[in-house]
């Protein structure tokens, strides 16, 4: 809250820090910022994380950098909602892609079992040609036979 006093804006970075604040506080102050940015992530993930609503709304008030450029934390907006829609996106189309997977997995073994069956009843029609053919021979004999009695 100091260094946004003092310079009316929260991006700390070693160009905006002057030496003549010392080199522990610039150290530090660079530090938890950084520290407030990684918290900021485990927030919006919905992880365990030292910021709570309140204290990221307090920041936000500050317009705090939480990704190098400023954002807010309010509902249908910023960093954290943004991302939500980006993992959302991301996820339903890699359920597309299992389903599709999936489906051309199913129809190889559709087709499989398709042509399997075709091959029986072929099989079964070729057998079932030739015992008609034999039927058919045998009985031409036996009429030949009977007509030359």
């Amino acid at each position: 809250v100091a260094f946004y006093k003092e310079h009316g804006h929260c991006q700390v970075n070693n160009t905006n820090l002057h030496v003549r604040e010392g080199l522990k506080k610039k150290s530090f102050l660079i530090g938890w910022v950084a520290y407030q940015r990684k918290q900021h992530i485990h927030y919006c993930e919905g992880e365990p994380s030292t910021l709570n609503e309140e204290m990221v709304a307090l920041l936000d008030d500050l317009n705090f950098p939480w990704k190098k450029r400023p954002t807010t934390h309010r509902k249908g907006s910023g960093f954290c909602s943004k991302k939500k829609a980006r993992l959302q996106k991301l996820e339903e189309e890699l359920l597309e892609v299992k389903n599709d997977k999936i489906l051309k997995v199913k129809n190889k073994e559709l087709l499989k079992a398709k042509n399997e069956d075709f091959l029986e009843v072929k099989i079964n029609e070729d057998i079932l040609e030739d015992k008609n053919e034999e039927f058919l021979e045998d009985k031409n004999e036996e009429f030949l036979e009977d007509k030359n009695e």
